[in-house]
């Protein structure tokens, strides 16, 4: 058995040939924390209560579920995406996410943030390593508890600099290695060595 990750797909990048810096360029939101919380997710409810009162008079921060715009009818995720949801996430320079249900070390907001260019505050993704994986502090900011979050993310808003060169190397990382076309690839490899 050989698993397979997620990737970025196409629609998950608002503007595919743009350089990080221009993505960069195009942000005037400092955080955003698209999220939902339910018995599935239970750990959600502590991060986002914990941003909604540390930045709860902040008009560059979002925390909550964001339904502007139409609905996208070409993609089945369960009523999650809208059209101004991409928009979101490339007019923010910082994303918050948390594992998924079931706890799982990949969402699908992972890869969407880093595909819009945010430097991405999430939950360690130990034990699950994959290949090319993202390392603290260079490609993306991991936070493990709501403690941190808050410390974490009120330093990288005053320290654009440090919080701009993660997220390129966020987004540069992602081109390179986390996309459908290199999983394609990947797959292929692989039907190569074990067909």
């Amino acid at each position: 058995v050989v698993p397979f990750l997620f990737a970025a797909e196409d629609r998950c990048f608002a503007r595919p040939n743009a350089s990080a810096h221009n993505l960069w360029l195009s942000k005037s939101d400092d955080l955003v924390c698209i999220m939902s919380s339910c018995e599935k997710r239970p750990w959600r409810f502590d991060i986002i209560s914990s941003l909604e009162e540390n930045y709860k008079d902040e008009e560059t921060v979002f925390v909550g579920e964001y339904r502007e715009g139409q609905t996208l009818p070409h993609i089945d995720t369960g009523n999650r995406h809208y059209s101004g949801y991409f928009k979101k996430l490339l007019h923010s320079k910082i994303s918050v996410d948390a594992y998924g249900c079931g706890e799982a070390r990949q969402t699908g907001r992972f890869w969407e943030s880093l595909a819009n260019g945010c430097l991405l505050m999430y939950q360690p993704i130990d034990p699950y390593i994959w290949p090319n994986t993202y390392v603290d502090g260079e490609d993306f900011v991991v936070y493990n508890n709501t403690e941190e979050l808050i410390d974490k993310s009120k330093y990288y808003i005053k320290n654009t600099d440090e919080a701009q060169k993660i997220a390129t190397n966020g987004y540069y990382k992602l081109k390179k290695y986390h996309t459908t076309l290199q999983r394609g690839k990947e797959f292929l490899s692989h039907l190569k060595q074990y067909l």
